[in-house]
């Protein structure tokens, strides 16, 4: 999980906010930052539901996988 938190703060600041500053302050010199700003929280807040679904679809496949081996159970108990 800290990996993930890492490549998000990384992703934020230096692979998006920092050349969206400068490429909106080329159009906007006023509102570049805000626009920068902007631009990277929609890309990774979208970047942040697929590796939510992502983390979301594995979890479930171990807990089906985690299931499935202690299927042989009693009163919770395995056999």
């Amino acid at each position: 999980m800290g990996k993930r938190a890492l490549s998000f703060a990384i992703l934020r600041k230096i692979v998006l906010e920092i050349p969206a500053l400068f490429i909106w302050n080329l159009f906007w010199p006023l509102f570049g930052l805000a626009y920068a700003q902007l631009t990277a929280e929609v890309i990774l807040a979208a970047v942040a539901i697929v590796t939510l679904y992502r983390l979301s679809w594995e979890l479930e496949l171990k807990f089906r996988a985690d299931e499935g081996s202690s299927s042989k159970q009693k009163n919770g108990v395995r056999i």
